[in-house]
């Protein structure tokens, strides 16, 4: 729902994000299976696309993963996802941000964490939305939200937000 400039998108598991990924991995196999490579070759690097599409089927479309997103809720200027491991995580937007009328992708980034060998690393999450993740009226609301930039991203990148928000209707 958007209320002023509050924004919450409560997401599902998306069917059509678990054919598009299958759809992709599999043109991707059928690819390496046709080339002149080894046999040994051949076969690692089909169990690798396999190993890909078990891991973004559980975490961007079934939302099985612990590190799966949730949530995404704007709220007085700030981001935050709640994670399917019951965490909530204050984000920035980042560019580039996409929407249209059957798809939405934003870019988040969290705060940096320092770890043991002292190498600053910030966690990143990327959301797609399609239509079979959230109910219609959280997708329009999203996109209306996107399109009139009712947010404030973190500035670099290239455009805020994709010609494609502009040409869509809805």
């Amino acid at each position: 729902m958007i209320h002023g400039h509050r924004l919450r998108l409560d997401l599902q598991p998306s069917r059509l994000l678990c054919w598009l990924l299958a759809g992709v991995h599999g043109l991707a196999a059928y690819a390496v299976s046709i080339s002149s490579l080894s046999v040994e070759l051949m076969f690692a690097l089909i169990f690798a696309l396999f190993t890909s599409l078990l891991f973004h089927l559980a975490r961007y479309a079934v939302l099985g993963d612990p590190r799966s997103v949730r949530t995404v809720h704007f709220d007085r200027g700030n981001w935050f996802l709640d994670l399917n491991d019951s965490t909530s995580v204050p984000v920035e937007l980042e560019n580039p941000v996409f929407a249209c009328s059957f798809l939405i992708v934003l870019n988040f980034s969290g705060s940096v964490k320092v770890y043991q060998m002292g190498v600053p690393h910030r966690d990143r999450f990327a959301v797609a939305i399609l239509p079979d993740n959230v109910n219609a009226n959280q997708m329009r609301h999203a996109r209306i939200f996107i399109g009139l930039r009712m947010f404030q991203p973190k500035l670099g990148g290239t455009s805020i937000v994709s010609d494609a928000s502009t040409r869509s209707s809805g």
